[in-house]
């Protein structure tokens, strides 16, 4: 019961502004049956749920505020729970917590806990779908003519606040163009993004005392019996290019590719890339959609803590294949699968690993 009290002072607020304006609420409950098979080890079936539950409310005709709660522990990229420990209760966090300030038309000021700005591309490989980072962030977005959109996203955002020594703090912008769409023309979308990382290198890792397949130091232990410790080796400067053509020839159909490269890296393992296609849509009650990809993550490509946690095991360093189908069997209550046919460790001489996953979802 203590493990929300917190939550009973932000839902007061929130009733309290929607008397006068206006409050919405949404959600959203995930079971998922996941097996993973992992060369040299014992494979292993779990289920695992996920539950979001959030709300944003309209303060005046400027500003919006808005929260979330999800399932899970600390962990930055994963909102799952096991269901294991003899039935335990499950952790519920602050997942989200932000204003969102329109100073002008077109141009939206954000501060908070918020969903992320930065994953402009459309696929995981730098950006795990879960993450939610921390700090202040602009958006500029709008038609500049007929058939062509501009949105532009940028911001600051605090890793690791210290005492003692500076802030460790992610930088970064995109850019992306949308043109055509209009009577059944094929819509493109293409564009970019810098991603800099200030005070990486030399820290210990930020969280679980993993690097997630970044290049990394041990540091030996300073006194006998003591433990040696790790670091990270470098610091990450990432850039990224992105495309996805889609039309509808009776069918939805799209094309789409990414590619970032760390200009930053330690070491020459600094490049990644996914492409991959979509088939159909999963919208209305017995509709259907499938994907696949390819995807390749070097060991230094990516800041490997904040990128994809079920591809190659979670983090960098893996390549392979990703297929998922998406199935409507009723309105908002949705069927996927995702298998993942992967080589994780590459640069250690690589295994083989793979994940497939059954969920059944309900969004409200």
């Amino acid at each position: 019961m203590k493990k929300i009290m917190w939550l009973i002072p932000v839902l007061a607020v929130a009733s309290t502004v929607a008397d006068a304006q206006e409050l919405k609420f949404k959600g959203d409950v995930r079971i998922r049956e996941e097996y993973i098979d992992e060369q040299g080890k014992d494979a292993r079936n779990r289920l695992r749920l996920r539950l979001r539950f959030g709300g944003e409310a309209k303060v005046n005709d400027e500003v919006k505020a808005g929260f979330r709660v999800a399932s899970g522990n600390d962990d930055p990229v994963s909102t799952n729970q096991s269901f294991d420990d003899s039935f335990s209760s499950k952790d519920v966090k602050l997942d989200m917590a932000y204003l969102a300030w329109t100073a002008v038309e077109g141009v939206t000021l954000t501060g908070g806990k918020m969903a992320n700005p930065l994953a402009a591309a459309g696929t995981s490989m730098v950006w795990d779908d879960d993450l939610t980072p921390e700090g202040i962030s602009a958006k500029l977005g709008g038609d500049l003519s007929d058939g062509v959109k501009l949105d532009v996203n940028a911001g600051g955002f605090v890793i690791d606040e210290r005492s003692a020594d500076d802030e460790v703090m992610l930088y970064g912008g995109t850019a992306a163009l949308v043109l055509g769409g209009q009577d059944g023309a094929p819509t493109t979308t293409i564009g970019g993004g810098y991603f800099l990382y200030d005070g990486v290198a030399g820290s210990a890792p930020f969280y679980d005392g993993k690097t997630f397949g970044n290049s990394s130091v041990k540091i030996p232990a300073e006194e006998e019996g003591g433990e040696e410790t790790l670091e990270f080796a470098g610091d990450y400067a990432i850039a990224e290019g992105f495309a996805r053509v889609g039309l509808d020839a009776g069918v939805p159909f799209e094309v789409f590719g990414h590619y970032a490269v760390n200009t930053d890296a330690v070491s020459d393992e600094d490049t990644a890339y996914t492409v991959g296609v979509v088939l159909g849509k999963a919208k209305d009650p017995d509709s259907l959609e499938l994907e696949y990809a390819w995807r390749s993550v070097e060991k230094d490509a990516v800041f490997g803590t904040f990128s994809d946690s079920d591809f190659s095991g979670g983090g960098t360093d893996g390549e392979g294949h990703i297929l998922k189908g998406k199935y409507m069997l009723a309105k908002n209550y949705q069927l996927g699968t995702t298998l993942l046919l992967n080589e994780k460790a590459m640069s250690k001489g690589g295994t083989d690993y793979t994940r497939l996953q059954v969920d059944f979802a309900a969004k409200f």
